[in-house]
């Protein structure tokens, strides 16, 4: 995965106005550099994956900064790049797919289970190329609002805003940490499938505004609070891809759409990942606890306030 790009010239200490207009012009950037890339190879699972992750982190950050913004404005952006997200995540969801059925593979020792998995591989990258190319014809256009239209949109859009970047920093991050914190209830109940994926989610945005405004700290502090959220993340993120199989599976074999001894030795594998994945959430959060990581990161994020 591609790292975000550097934002250049970031000052803590200058207007907040400034600062997120720097950040949403660099976000907007890598979607159009990753779009274009996705144009040309959408084969390629890696470029389909740096395109998602930098759609998510300019909707992340236009959500942070959406309440010193013009609201009405930013909308039908943010309503086009959930659409696109969307229509990218069912491209994406079956290249996840795709490799944890390779891996599934091998670990079958009976012919028919072999043939079975291939079956299915083969049917997923059939779903990819259509979900590929009904996204591509969507993208198209609007790389190249993206590249016209976009910037004058946020520019026109912030408005003058009355303290510094680095404060700002301190609202957002505290903002995330809150509604982290609030969503991490769901832990405790390894089967509300809902609550968890909204725990990730949280954390998601959690990581991108640390990382948003790690200029305004120790780069190194900022960098370890971000990989150990982003452990967090990858587990839960794990759980959910083994849930949405899951239930997939169920169907199928509600349906008769799948061969029952695959589909019941398919739903085997895919509870063992989902437990294992689970379990490493617990036994993070665990070590957070012990650590007095979220404490840590609280206070991390109240000394943004002496750019105030």
């Amino acid at each position: 995965m591609a790292k975000a790009s550097e934002i250049k010239d970031l000052d803590c200490g200058a207007s907040a106005s400034e600062g997120l207009l720097k950040v949403l012009l660099t976000r907007g950037d890598e979607v159009v550099k990753f779009g274009a890339l996705a144009l040309e190879n959408g084969e390629d699972v890696e470029v389909i994956h740096d395109l998602r992750v930098s759609i998510r982190r300019l909707r992340s950050a236009l959500r942070d900064f959406s309440e010193f913004m013009d609201k009405k404005t930013l909308k039908p952006i943010r309503r086009k790049l959930k659409l696109l997200a969307g229509m990218l995540g069912a491209v994406r969801d079956r290249d996840v797919v795709c490799d944890a059925l390779e891996k599934l593979k091998h670990k079958a020792e009976e012919e028919i289970l072999i043939r079975g998995i291939n079956k299915l591989i083969m049917e997923q990258k059939e779903v990819r190329a259509q979900a590929f190319d009904f996204f591509a014809q969507n993208l198209k256009p609007q790389i190249r609002e993206f590249q016209s239209v976009f910037p004058e949109i946020i520019i026109a859009s912030t408005g003058r805003i009355g303290f510094s970047f680095g404060h700002l920093g301190k609202i957002v991050i505290i903002k995330n940490l809150e509604a982290f914190l609030r969503s991490s209830t769901s832990l405790y109940d390894p089967f509300d499938i809902e609550s968890l994926h909204e725990l990730r989610i949280a954390g998601k945005r959690l990581r991108y505004s640390i990382e948003t405004f790690s200029i305004c700290s120790q780069q190194e502090v900022a960098e370890n609070f971000a990989s150990k959220i982003a452990e967090m993340q990858s587990a839960l993120g794990e759980l959910h891809d083994a849930d949405v199989w899951i239930q997939g599976l169920k169907n199928r074999l509600v349906d008769e759409r799948i061969d029952k001894k695959l589909g019941l030795w398919l739903v085997s594998e895919f509870v063992k990942k989902r437990t294992q994945s689970y379990r490493q959430g617990i036994r993070l959060w665990s070590d957070w606890i012990e650590s007095n990581f979220l404490e840590n990161l609280r206070d991390y994020a109240e000394a943004f306030g002496r750019y105030e």
